[in-house]
């Protein structure tokens, strides 16, 4: 097959790359908001976050807008969770071993408890390993204000601290991409889902369109969960995170790493629109056809002008989405097959897990992809 061939299959789909990720939405600048917030209750499910906790805390003391309370719902841990929550300045609801009613898969349950515990009448549900900006309140409090019936999802941007963690540039930029948030189209294509580590909804429209309780045997909450507020008439706005709020998915290594992974993958693909789903699919393929016809240029020695050209295309195409994903190394897109090729073993061993296992693991845990949460 001549090279020139996957070279020009490849500079076709390159317009897919741009299209998933064609806006930069980062949290702005925050207007001028008051010190403290009273009404504003910040909720933080957390199981052995005995690591992570402290961190968030300390951001959160730093705000310049302080919340009304901070409350962590501590799932079960088996480490000193609770006892860095109290140290932290943090209000702590434990929800024992075994407490955990049958249905319920997943944190549903952790942000569920803690919603009906809060006493703020604007919610903030924060994931334990996020890390907050000092200004990054008041950003969410700012966009709050502009749009008072709208509720808002953040995408940390990625800090990989390690080459196993690089492996996952990739995956942050299809999670960042699958809710359909950053295309051309804007808000008149309303997002799939919302992102799961921040949310920001008052807790009338968290009732309204059923919060957790409406979600809780899904093995990923925040995607059903976004598609509830949007089919409940509550604008969406989804932003990326940029150096306001950030954080390290799985410092944990390598099995907490394909477990998270695997996890996300497993449902995260039914929750995607149709439209979307090609667009990656076509990305995907653009992407390797582009590093085959590199391939097969310097192999047979034949086209290789535009092999290259088209190769360094799609470098610079993936270096523009890895830095809007997180700070990966620059380097990393240089080699950008290896990124995709976790990305493919990822894909499937969830669906194995998801179509012949039936259930997934994480944090300990066995979470039926259908039927009863354990």
């Amino acid at each position: 097959m001549s090279v020139l061939i996957p070279v020009a299959i490849a500079a076709a789909l390159l317009s897919a790359a741009f299209f998933m990720l064609w806006r930069r939405r980062n949290l702005p600048e925050p207007g001028k908001v008051p010190a403290g917030l009273p009404s504003l209750s910040v909720i933080i499910p957390a199981r052995n976050e005995a690591a992570s906790l402290p961190l968030l805390l300390a951001d959160l003391a730093r705000q310049t807008l302080k919340p009304g309370e901070i409350l962590v719902v501590d799932d079960a841990s088996t480490d000193a969770t609770s006892r860095l929550a109290r140290a932290g300045g943090a209000r702590v609801l434990r929800i024992p071993k075994g407490k955990k009613p049958t249905g319920w898969n997943g944190k549903s349950f952790a942000c569920h408890s803690g919603v009906a515990k809060a006493r703020g009448s604007l919610l903030l549900l924060l994931d334990a390993d996020v890390r907050l900006a000092p200004d990054a309140l008041a950003s969410l409090c700012t966009l709050s204000r502009e749009r008072p019936l709208a509720a808002f999802c953040v995408q940390p941007r990625h800090d990989p601290a390690s080459t196993r963690e690089q492996l996952s540039a990739a995956l942050n930029v299809l999670v960042l991409s699958g809710t359909n948030a950053f295309t051309p189209l804007g808000e008149a294509w309303p997002p799939s889902g919302a992102f799961g580590p921040c949310l920001w909804i008052s807790k009338k429209d968290y009732q309204r369109c059923g919060g957790h309780g409406a979600v809780r045997g899904e093995i990923l909450d925040n995607l059903p969960l976004g598609k509830n507020i949007v089919a409940s008439g509550i604008p969406l706005v989804a932003l990326q995170g940029g150096s306001r709020v950030r954080y390290r998915m799985y410092p944990g290594g390598w099995t907490e790493q394909n477990q998270g992974w695997s996890k996300s993958l497993a449902t995260g693909a039914s929750f995607s629109h149709p439209a979307m789903s090609i667009v990656v699919g076509l990305w995907i393929t653009g992407a390797l056809c582009a590093f085959g016809a590199l391939g097969q240029a310097l192999t047979f020695g034949a086209h290789r002008g535009p092999a290259l050209v088209c190769y360094g295309a799609w470098v610079l195409a993936l270096w523009r989405q890895f830095r809007l994903a997180g700070s990966f190394h620059p380097l990393l897109v240089l080699c950008y097959p290896l990124p995709f090729a976790y990305l493919l073993l990822m894909q499937a061993h969830s669906i194995w897990m998801l179509r012949v296992r039936k259930q997934v693991a994480w944090r300990g845990r066995l979470l039926p992809a259908k039927g009863e949460g354990r």
